[in-house]
């Protein structure tokens, strides 16, 4: 017999700080993220947050949901974002997967996007055809360092035995990239990093932020990076099968100046060697916010700096890299969220749409 159980934030939150959350044998969500998700500014009192899924009681698998709201030129409609769809090997193969998804879909009356999803997941959605792509945005990841010992592991398990060579080879490598990038730093360069979301850095973001198709407010940054999903400096025990933990997750800001005052800001985060970046505000010169990122890669030993700004990627695609490849990121949205949209509404993504922001 399958049961499901929904999650609204009262009930999420008695879960997490609950015996019960703790005799799982694997959790269906972090402490943090749960966390993280009470405190999202979309979240409503009935918003569906998470989904468990129990065959003959045992906890088979679950799908978590962030609350989102799509702005139109008329109205504000509550939208969810798939964020984590896990079934328990003892349990797949009974289209569980389906069931969950299905589950999602009617808590939140088919207004339902994702992103981010893995090649597995995808097919669920395609195969449910009650989905359509969105246009994707099409990035570039440039490769500043080698991170072999990460990146090779992360595509296939079986380069796990060979971290010890891969982290020699890495060593080597990056030995010599002072050679390469000789005459590429500039000492007159100048930023200012901050980790906090600043009085400054929110009134410069509501004076230049655009018009977004998603609600954004101060609330939103100010929650991001208040309520992380992945902390710094411990390991995690395997009990969640997402990010929970790593060596290093920061999310940080750039400040950069002009005769006039503060020009421009961009908001990344970096995880160990990897930067993201989410957004970029202001009227300043996009030449000096490149060469500030590019500096700042550099100097921070940034490994690989994801972006899917187009106005950067022109001038920094034509730096110095060790490597550089073509990052797409797909979105699918329900059909009937599309419909309900309507065609005079273009529904526009951005890099910090969805949960990649917290990963």
């Amino acid at each position: 017999m399958i049961r499901f159980e929904n999650f609204n934030a009262k009930s999420l939150k008695e879960l997490i700080n609950s015996k019960r959350f703790q005799n799982f044998p694997f959790l269906p969500i972090s402490r943090h993220r749960g966390e993280s998700f009470l405190q999202n500014p979309n979240v409503k009192p009935d918003s569906v947050l998470l989904i468990l899924a129990f065959v003959e009681e045992n906890l088979a698998g679950y799908i978590g949901v962030l609350p989102d709201t799509i702005c139109t030129e008329t109205r504000e409609i509550p939208v969810g974002w798939l964020s984590t769809i896990y079934v328990h090997s003892d349990y797949r193969g009974n289209k569980l997967s389906q069931q969950l998804l299905a589950k999602a879909c009617e808590a939140y009356e088919n207004r339902i996007l994702m992103t981010e999803f893995t090649s597995e997941a995808e097919k669920i959605y395609i195969k449910s055809g009650q989905f359509s792509y969105l246009p994707p945005l099409h990035g570039i990841s440039y490769h500043y360092y080698s991170d072999l010992k990460n990146n090779l592991p992360s595509r296939n398990l079986s380069w796990k035995k060979w971290v010890k060579v891969l982290r020699i080879v890495d060593f080597c490598i990056n030995s010599l990239t002072p050679l390469f990038y000789l005459g590429q730093r500039k000492k007159n360069c100048k930023y200012y990093i901050n980790f906090n979301f600043d009085d400054e850095i929110k009134d410069f973001f509501e004076k230049n932020k655009p018009k977004y198709t998603f609600l954004r407010g101060e609330n939103t940054i100010d929650w991001i990076v208040r309520y992380p999903w992945i902390l710094s400096g411990r390991k995690s025990d395997g009990r969640y099968h997402f990010s929970d933990y790593d060596s290093v997750f920061q999310n940080l800001f750039i400040k950069i100046y002009n005769t006039e005052g503060l020009s421009q800001v961009v908001f990344l985060s970096v995880r160990n060697t990897k930067a993201k970046i989410f957004w970029i505000f202001g009227k300043g010169d996009i030449k000096e916010v490149t060469e500030v990122l590019y500096q700042f890669c550099l100097s921070w030993k940034i490994a690989n700096l994801i972006c899917f700004e187009e106005d950067i990627n022109h001038l920094l695609s034509k730096k110095l890299a060790l490597y550089k490849k073509a990052r797409t990121r797909k979105f699918f949205i329900h059909k009937d969220l599309l419909s309900e949209i309507g065609t005079p509404f273009t529904l526009k993504v951005d890099a910090w749409d969805g949960d990649p922001v917290f990963t």
